[in-house]
């Protein structure tokens, strides 16, 4: 999927990672024009991790898929969901917002010995334990028709990761790697929570 586009920025403190919705206030100038040239356009913005004036490299594209609240100055409150990655080439400043020359990227192709199945779905029970999630027949179901790499961004997305944790998911090539890596965490977070609530009596 290596296709070079031109897209808007919205540099922020937090990582967006496909197919997990994203809430924002909109109330800056330049945000408010970056929004409706997006509704103008039918088109996406890039959200990209910002720690002051560090931006990072690798994104994902939001598109604008409710205005929730428009108020009377303008201000708006948007939901979005990422879309796709990509890797920024150049940014430039044409508009009052930032633009970035991008190019997208995908997972690679994985090895069929790997049980993918089976990782997502030990994520997803993982993630029930935690309570993040209420599993039902309806939400099996619905899982279970998912594409494995969307379930490994769900998971990635919803386990309570630190944002270096979020992006470096986000930068992973491989599904299999992001599932591992994310159970990893999970299992290190739950012996965590045992060991607070269950402690050894020795």
């Amino acid at each position: 999927m290596k296709i070079i586009d031109k897209i808007p920025l919205f540099p922020l403190q937090t990582v967006l990672l496909p197919e997990y919705p994203l809430a924002l206030h909109i109330f800056e100038e330049k945000y408010k024009l970056l929004v409706d040239h997006c509704l103008s356009n039918d088109s996406e913005f890039g959200v990209v991790l910002a720690n002051g004036n560090r931006i990072r490299k690798i994104g994902c594209t939001a598109r604008i898929i409710q205005i929730y609240n428009k108020y009377e100055n303008g201000k708006m409150d948007i939901l979005t969901i990422g879309q796709e990655r990509f890797k920024i080439l150049n940014i430039s400043e044409d508009d009052l917002y930032l633009n970035a020359e991008v190019e997208y990227f995908d997972d690679d192709d994985e090895d069929e010995s790997i049980d993918l199945f089976s990782l997502s779905q030990k994520g997803i029970e993982m993630l029930y334990d935690l309570g993040k999630l209420k599993i039902n027949n309806e939400l099996t179901k619905y899982i279970g028709q998912l594409n494995l790499k969307v379930i490994s961004f769900i998971i990635s997305s919803i386990g309570g990761y630190t944002n270096s944790e979020k992006q470096k998911f986000l930068e992973m090539t491989s599904t299999s790697e992001r599932l591992i890596s994310a159970i990893e965490l999970l299992e290190e977070y739950l012996s965590k929570v045992d060991k607070f609530y269950f402690p050894s009596e020795n």
